[in-house]
């Protein structure tokens, strides 16, 4: 990973652990995050909490054969456990030693995600990922792949309007609003025409806006509004490193209600509504990870050019690339000591 890319694979933000379904009260989850080994766990008062795997009594992984009782995650080694504060509340011989302490990541859960913290320097985080409000939208379907890559790069398609049309087969891609950076948000807003196929012959017209919201390297959302029938889905992306060479990718989707169905198919308003939104759902997530899985080819082995000769179509990748430099300790202070001259 190092000889792709001029700068750390685990950059600072809020990255995916895991859904929130697939983490219930008593569970115990475990994966490599950022370079590391940890634990999740949600204990019987429904707090999630992340944690550094290893035992810091004599260094156990506490996910290979620990269980969660009540509210702490127990050690299989020697049987200590911890609360989701960290603590040491019980040993089966004895008083807790003060210095038991698991190390303990900053968790958001949120819209059914799990998000925990990476920041390099040990920082709390300044900044969260919003919540979005649920009213009105159906189930979430969703999807995880594991490929070589950096989430700088996965995130940076979201501005790559080049490839849009290249590799993804849209046309006439134009900027409805320009990419807006807001510290560690950024936005943008396009609209474009995808070729529907056997659609097309039936007078179905597939011209999206989508609006992208990005919230640092870790969280990506889309927006997608098509507005002749009114239907809106949102489609997340989450890119998080594992090992320093690959990243774990999970995708997500969600769709509100189709108001006029008529326009699509007369006679469809009679379909009931349960039945025509799942329809609609496996219809966009066909489409989510026919897009997405287009870029698995290219992410996995592209190099990272330094500095790239822009044309003038590609979209505003400089200053997409600008934005990024907050999220890496090395380049922060770069910036600052350039600042300051």
């Amino acid at each position: 990973m190092g000889s792709r890319y001029p700068f750390s694979p685990f950059p600072d933000g809020w990255f995916f652990v895991c859904y929130s379904h697939e983490l219930p009260r008593g569970k115990l989850f475990s994966k490599t995050f950022m370079g590391k080994e940890i634990v999740a766990f949600r204990g019987a008062d429904g707090k999630v909490a992340v944690a550094d795997a290893y035992c810091p009594h004599l260094g156990a992984h506490m996910g290979k054969g620990g269980c969660v009782k009540d509210d702490a995650v127990q050690c299989p080694f020697h049987g200590f456990r911890f609360d989701s504060a960290g603590k040491c509340v019980s040993t089966p011989y004895g008083e807790p030693p003060k210095a038991a302490k698991l190390a303990l990541w900053a968790v958001h859960e949120t819209n059914g995600f799990i998000l925990a913290h990476h920041d390099a320097e040990g920082r709390e985080p300044s900044w969260h990922v919003p919540e979005l409000d649920d009213t009105g939208w159906g189930e979430l379907v969703t999807r995880r792949y594991r490929l070589r890559g950096h989430p700088q790069e996965t995130t940076e398609n979201g501005v790559d309007s080049g490839h849009l049309m290249t590799v993804h087969g849209y046309q006439a891609v134009t900027v409805v609003e320009p990419l807006k950076v807001q510290g560690p948000y950024l936005t943008g807003t396009y609209r474009m025409r995808r070729a529907a196929g056997p659609l097309e012959r039936l007078g179905i017209k597939l011209e999206p806006v989508f609006r992208v919201h990005v919230w640092g390297l870790g969280y990506s959302m889309v927006e997608t509004h098509l507005e002749e029938y009114g239907l809106r889905g949102q489609q997340w992306v989450f890119s998080t490193p594992s090992d320093g060479e690959y990243i774990d990718l999970y995708i997500a989707l969600r769709v509100g209600k189709l108001e006029h169905p008529e326009r699509i198919l007369p006679g469809l308003e009679r379909v009931p509504q349960r039945v025509l939104m799942a329809g609609v759902r496996k219809f966009f997530m066909h489409a989510f990870e026919n897009d997405i899985g287009q870029d698995f080819t290219i992410w996995e082995n592209k190099g990272y050019v330094l500095r790239p000769a822009i044309a003038k179509n590609d979209g505003p990748i400089g200053q997409y690339r600008r934005y990024c430099r907050q999220f890496y300790p090395e380049l922060r202070v770069k910036d600052a000591a350039s600042a300051a001259e």
